[in-house]
């Protein structure tokens, strides 16, 4: 099979642009424009958007599927592509190695970023009518668990157990997915309005010297608005024919008051978890070879070939749960507190368990081979510096 040429390749699968990273950042990249018009109102480059060097997540999750499968690339879209109404672009990465001497190490980042519409056309020209009947919903999962495409628009991006949580659960009981509680013990919550802390006013009777000014202040405040009220009377308007339509003008733009209002919130530190999902590493599970069974088993996973992704295919005669959500935002955790006693000091009396080293590491095999040390430690008698101190005393 011969290659396609450049301009049909770029139209048949909509490709924007083409990149090569290295440790360095961004190194080559070229964008693909179908018209004139289209070059000059591009707007912002790719190149301005992805400057971070290795600290792209396309690059990242390219060096890490290279361990996973040297020969498959990443496919992913933005968390909000469902919600936004401009054409969603997904992007392809793949990571290069260098090996020398038995070791191996990331080179470079090579990608490109296409249109999900060609990507849609795509699987369904594959699919065939596989996908379109009533009773079959198609969807393409990366590896973890996000909707690369889904029959409705507004679900891609979005993670799987949101939009159908008890399926996400069979896959993980199945070993497609691998759950990862992961903790943060230095978060930082938001206190809802309403919420009680251990204090109480018997303990704190500042609160009552505190009331006693705030009342004083809204009473004087109050005499001062009535006063300023009550002079505006003795004047006469100017009444002008403009004025009807600036007050009303006024009144509109007060409407928008509300969106530029600093809201006052108050924040506390807090533990947080989150479960995140991963696929099994294993390349032949049997996973993917099992059938449909009914509604034991509405559903088939198999994976797709070069890349990150599985296809999964739900039978939707069978009944949902729609109850049943799994999510990946991280939640509070609720500690059992006892009635006066805070979260500090229930860290304090409660100590986390910490993975102690495996081996004691307190020097370096080569340390004593180092002969480019400095001298700064070392104590000496600096007789320049003395002799200097001499003289100047003597004939100064």
């Amino acid at each position: 099979m011969g290659l396609l040429p450049r301009n049909e390749f770029k139209q048949r699968f909509g490709i924007t642009v083409a990149f090569l990273a290295t440790h360095s950042g961004l190194t080559r990249w070229q964008e693909f424009h179908s018209n004139m018009a289209e070059e000059l109102g591009a707007g912002e480059t790719f190149s301005e958007h992805n400057n971070k060097a290795i600290d792209e997540v396309w690059y990242k999750r390219a060096v890490d599927q290279h361990f996973i499968r040297e020969e498959s690339f990443v496919y992913s879209v933005p968390f909000d592509a469902g919600e936004t109404g401009a054409e969603t672009m997904v992007t392809a990465s793949h990571a290069i190695f260098h090996t020398e001497g038995g070791k191996s190490a990331p080179a470079a980042v090579v990608g490109f970023q296409f249109q999900h519409t060609a990507l849609l056309k795509l699987f369904r020209n594959i699919t065939g009518n596989g996908c379109t009947m009533d009773d079959k919903d198609c969807y393409v999962l990366d590896n973890n668990g996000f909707i690369i495409i889904s029959p409705s628009r507004h679900e891609t991006g979005m993670f799987f157990g949101e939009v159908n949580g008890a399926i996400m659960h069979r896959l993980v009981e199945e070993n497609v997915f691998k759950k990862v509680t992961v903790y943060d013990y230095q978060a930082v919550c938001f206190v809802p309005d309403g919420e009680n802390n251990c204090s109480s006013k018997f303990f704190s009777p500042i609160i009552h010297v505190l009331r006693l000014f705030k009342w004083l202040l809204t009473t004087v405040l109050w005499y001062i608005v009535q006063y300023t009220y009550v002079a505006a009377e003795f004047f006469e308007p100017l009444i002008d024919e403009n004025m009807t339509d600036y007050f009303i003008n006024l009144n509109k733009n007060n409407e928008y008051v509300k969106y530029v209002t600093l809201q006052r919130t108050k924040l506390k530190s807090c533990d947080m978890q989150r479960d995140l999902y991963t696929l099994y590493n294993e390349k032949d599970n049997v996973v993917y070879n099992m059938t449909a069974h009914g509604c034991e088993r509405p559903f088939v996973v198999l994976p797709i070939p070069a890349s990150n992704l599985i296809l999964l295919v739900i039978d939707q005669i069978c009944p949902r749960d729609a109850t049943h959500i799994l999510t990946v935002n991280p939640i509070d955790i609720n500690y059992q507190l006892d009635a006066n006693q805070t979260l500090q000091c229930y860290k304090r009396d409660h100590e986390f368990t910490r993975i102690r080293p495996t081996s004691c590491i307190s020097k370096h095999v080569n340390e004593s081979f180092i002969e480019l040390c400095g001298s700064a430690s070392s104590i000496l008698v600096n007789i320049f510096v003395i002799v200097l101190n001499l003289l100047l005393c003597t004939f100064l």
